[in-house]
């Protein structure tokens, strides 16, 4: 988990970073913007909630999945209501 996140902040830091594509295509149409503005806890929040996201939503997907219909029945039994 944290070798990936480290590949993950290297990929990035090549892509964003100061000689990074996006970095010098950004620097073309903004004349003024500075080649580290992609760095700090901005840029690893960025990166890992981006990156992250997919892994969570599979969880969540499979948990709920797994989730028994005689739970449901025995919610709506004691008054849940239907999300709408």
């Amino acid at each position: 988990l944290v070798y990936g996140g480290i590949v993950l902040a290297t990929g990035y830091k090549f892509v964003y970073g100061a000689n990074g594509l996006v970095t010098k295509t950004l620097s073309s149409i903004i004349p003024g913007l500075a080649p580290n503005w992609f760095q700090g806890f901005g840029a690893v929040l960025f990166i890992m909630t981006f990156a992250c996201t997919s892994n969570h939503i599979m969880f969540l997907t499979n948990a709920v999945r797994s989730v028994d219909y005689h739970t449901i029945e025995a919610a709506k039994n004691m008054g849940a209501s239907p999300l709408k």
